[in-house]
């Protein structure tokens, strides 16, 4: 967490159906190490890791198997210790192969400190990738091929990738001969010795990255945010790239080489850089082009720094307007009731996802929004769920002045309970507690004390009521999973 407050994204833990003799294997109960039962396992089994912190690296080792924690990255972590990357899948692994749902931390190698991906295609999702380094590329997650013929192409799905060091390129992410899916992901405060502070598309990359929130990342180079060289052709579709610092070229995006992305329905917005704070347009060697539209750019076309022989084709749609976050000083990137990025999207862009970064529906009102945040009723709290300390509770809603009340309970109900104001997933008894009401801009920000007895390692049941009970207009918010993650 930066200064113990941090979206906090919604993440959903399926049950993933297997073939009928599909094991599952439990760490500590059937190995005392996640990769002793890693050895064990057959291919279709999944690994299932109670809590605690696991000091071991591990490799999938070719097997298409799903390494899972049992209570999410708030309560399981994988400490590499600093002697290699924390994850390896360089064997082949393919979509088959999943890490879901742990904290990565304490890599340290010449490429991809905290995972390295040669020639792989894994699942990588709802993971806490933070504190890891590189010497070369990604600092976070290293993805490349040696095969011009074979792109790398994991899917990097709605992980916090965070404070992780590149002594070259990719800070968070680094890609290299890659068609990566880079979805839905908070990348934050990391930093490069020379290009792509957040994301790094090295070389002939081919990923699409959509939904992401990309902030408070830094290079001593060029691309604060996201840095696109060597002929990479990346589409930027819905991402939030915001606060992010390069000392030359391209606080917010940076292209050289020839790199051509094509962004759209992207915020770049409060980037710094010597040359271009929002984009940067080099020309080393090759000429670098870039086309964007249906975005929203802090100070214009006039904010961009275009080197001879490079292009920028600024397409339709394109804003120059305060995109009116919740609260951008303290992360807090949900778009208000007042945005002007409220449908000022293109449904149409190619290969955008219909959900944004919390998998909230996008274009439910009939038009798309930009940036990584669709708004939409919505739950969500800021900070550190420490027995006995302040949280900041928020509701994103469009009905101003509507009174909003709190549900908490231990259980969930499942299926969810059906009523006149939408599903109730809460089991009773539960407590009830008023929060106040939506505000001018479409947001309640409610300070809350979380009771003294809850303990660590519990997971509370949140949802919200907007609304008078009992109004046929009332309706009930999503469901938000609250984890007890710091031990008093």
């Amino acid at each position: 967490m930066i200064e113990g407050k941090a979206v906090v994204p919604v993440i959903v833990y399926l049950s993933l159906a297997t073939a009928a003799r599909a094991a599952s294997i439990y760490v500590p109960d059937d190995y005392v190490a996640i990769r002793m039962a890693i050895a064990a396992a057959a291919n279709g089994d999944t690994v299932i890791v109670r809590p605690g912190t696991y000091a071991e690296r591990i490799d999938f080792a070719s097997k298409a198997i799903t390494i899972r924690s049992e209570s999410g990255p708030a309560h399981t972590t994988i400490d590499g210790g600093g002697g290699g990357s924390t994850v390896r899948f360089d064997q082949g692994e393919g979509r088959d192969s999943r890490l879901i749902g742990f904290t990565i931390t304490g890599g340290q190698d010449f490429t991809g400190g905290g995972i390295y991906c040669h020639e792989t295609s894994p699942v990588i999702e709802g993971n806490d990738i933070r504190g890891n380094r590189s010497s070369w590329d990604g600092g976070g997650i290293a993805v490349f091929s040696h095969e011009y013929s074979s792109l790398a192409s994991p899917a990097i799905r709605n992980n916090l990738i965070e404070a992780n060091i590149a002594g070259w390129g990719g800070g968070g992410i680094s890609l290299d001969h890659s068609a990566a899916e880079i979805v839905g992901n908070i990348i934050r405060e990391n930093s490069a010795g020379n290009q792509g502070g957040g994301i790094g598309c090295r070389y002939e990359d081919e990923p699409l990255i959509a939904n992401n929130i990309i902030t408070g990342n830094s290079t001593e180079l060029d691309g604060g945010g996201i840095f696109c060289g060597w002929k990479s052709l990346p589409v930027i579709a819905g991402n939030t790239v915001y606060g992010n610092d390069a000392s030359l070229g391209g606080g917010g995006l940076a292209c050289d080489f020839g790199g051509s992305p094509s962004v759209t329905n992207t915020v770049l917005w409060s980037n710094t850089a010597s040359f271009g704070d929002e984009i940067g347009l080099l020309h080393y060697l090759y000429s670098a082009t870039a086309t964007i539209d249906y975005s929203d750019v802090e100070g214009g076309f006039e904010s961009a720094f275009v080197d001879d022989e490079c292009e920028l084709v600024w397409g339709e749609g394109m804003l120059d307007l305060d995109p009116v976050f919740a609260e951008p000083e303290t992360g807090d990137f949900h778009l208000t009731l007042t945005s002007p990025c409220r449908g000022g999207g293109d449904s149409r862009a190619l290969d955008f996802p219909f959900e944004d970064f919390e998998h909230d529906p996008r274009g439910a009102d009939g038009a798309v929004d930009i940036g990584a945040d669709e708004f939409h009723p919505h739950l969500y709290y800021m900070g550190i769920t420490n027995p006995g300390a302040s949280l900041s509770v928020r509701v994103v809603s469009g009905r101003i002045g509507a009174p909003v009340v709190l549900g908490v309970a231990e259980e969930l109900l499942h299926p969810p309970m059906s009523t006149p104001w939408g599903e109730l997933s809460l089991s009773p008894p539960f407590a009830l507690l008023p929060l106040g009401t939506i505000g001018d801009r479409g947001v309640l920000f409610a300070e809350r004390e979380l009771p003294r007895f809850w303990a660590f390692g519990e997971r509370k049941g949140a949802q919200a009521l907007v609304g008078l009970p009992g109004s046929r207009k009332a309706s009930f918010t999503n469901l938000v999973m609250v984890d007890v993650i710091v031990d008093p």
